[in-house]
């Protein structure tokens, strides 16, 4: 188990301008009208709500505009665990333009991520494996979720930060990926976790996760790609657009609520021939008998509205191809 930190660089709106602070409003690139000056004053006051023990506090960010990131160095051991699990296709690479700020890479054998000191939650967690990893299936799902010990206080969630939240601590890499018992509770850790609606977790969450991991099979091996993100449809529509993403925080840590998870799955099928699918999810309550098939998105849109590329060592025509369309359940 092993933890590499990293530091991305703040967004800057011009050069005469200071870097948009998290929780703030932040305007588009063109000039903000009157009104927006108006509603960002008010809404910029932070509304707090005394639930139980936790506090769940309402803020707003920019969204995330598409860009690149400059490759972080890891150790031997890293790559090995990053190839296992993030396949040899490289880890997935930030936008260095956005406003990420200071991150870690965990390491463990049954997954990798990257972890924000600033949302507390993991921007991404990488899985490889086959269906011998899960099969059969262990039983044994101790639930001791706790704090990760190789982030610094501060920079992590901590178990009283859910407390009163009515929020669930929702896997990103599933305990049911691992039959292993160390691994299974390794997923237990709160950087792999996020708060999801406990009827999103509990119900379309889980059904997703159970139907992805039987796509693994004994010969072929799956990657799986997870993570929340912060995301308002109005802005994708020039008329309704006013680069403002709503969206909570839990805890005395700030624990950011993303407002949607993605998953993505990349793999090769029965002949051989590479296939990918994505999924973007609203983290609310779900009913049993929504359709996977309606939350499926292309690689490339996840892309642009996380501020992350995935796979980003695979040939270039092999990219287009895999990441543009959209996919479909295999």
């Amino acid at each position: 188990m092993q933890v590499h930190e990293l530091t991305t660089t703040r967004r800057f709106r011009n050069a005469s301008e200071p870097p948009p602070l998290r929780g703030t409003w932040v305007a588009r690139p063109s000039p903000p009208t009157l009104y927006h000056r108006a509603r960002t004053a008010v809404l910029v006051l932070l509304l707090v709500v005394i639930t139980g023990c936790s506090t769940v506090q309402l803020e707003v960010r920019p969204p995330v505009m598409r860009g690149r990131h400059l490759e972080a160095a890891a150790t031997v051991a890293q790559q090995q665990l990053a190839t296992k699990n993030c396949g040899d296709y490289g880890v997935p690479k930030l936008d260095q333009t956005q406003n990420f700020g200071k991150t870690a890479i965990v390491y463990r054998e049954g997954y990798v991520l990257e972890h924000s000191a600033t949302d507390k939650i993991a921007l991404w967690v990488c899985e490889g494996f086959d269906r011998t990893q899960w099969e059969p299936t262990n039983p044994d799902r101790k639930n001791v979720f706790k704090p990760d010990q190789l982030l610094p206080k501060g920079s992590r969630a901590e178990l009283a930060d859910y407390k009163g939240s009515k929020m669930d601590r929702g896997h990103m890499a599933p305990a049911g990926d691992f039959r292993d018992q160390e691994m299974k509770n390794d997923s237990f850790y709160l950087s792999n976790m996020a708060p999801q609606s406990p009827r999103l977790n509990q119900v379309f969450w889980r059904l997703l996760e159970d139907t992805l991991r039987n796509w693994a099979r004994s010969d072929s091996p799956i990657n799986v790609y997870t993570g929340g993100f912060f995301y308002d449809p109005k802005e994708d529509d020039p008329a309704t657009a006013d680069g403002q993403v709503p969206y909570k925080r839990i805890g005395k840590s700030q624990v950011a609520v993303p407002t949607h998870f993605y998953k993505i799955v990349f793999g090769k099928d029965e002949n051989g021939a590479w296939r990918a699918v994505g999924f973007a999810v609203e983290n609310r309550p779900y009913d049993k008998g929504e359709k996977f098939a309606d939350t499926i998105k292309s690689i490339e849109w996840i892309e642009q509205r996380t501020g992350i590329t995935f796979m980003p060592d695979l040939d270039d025509a092999l990219q287009a191809q895999l990441k543009r369309s959209p996919g479909h359940m295999w």
